[in-house]
């Protein structure tokens, strides 16, 4: 991911569906580990722009706000 951020990538998003866990990296910040029921937001790339993290048993789901 760090490659991809250096390469000019603006935010990187790893999601597991084991852990129900999004990974949202950003250069030379420290990595963020977002949980069910957390919202991602990136104002640098669509400022108001929300994406909400819904787990259900095996099931992610996300829902743009």
């Amino acid at each position: 991911m760090q490659q991809f951020l250096e390469l000019g990538t603006k935010i990187g998003v790893l999601v597991d569906p084991r852990t129900r866990t999004m990974e949202v990296y950003r250069l030379n910040q420290v990595m963020l580990v977002l949980e069910d029921g957390d919202v991602l937001e990136v104002p640098e790339l669509h400022p108001g722009w929300e994406l909400r993290q819904i787990m259900t048993l095996s099931v992610v789901t996300y829902e743009a706000c």
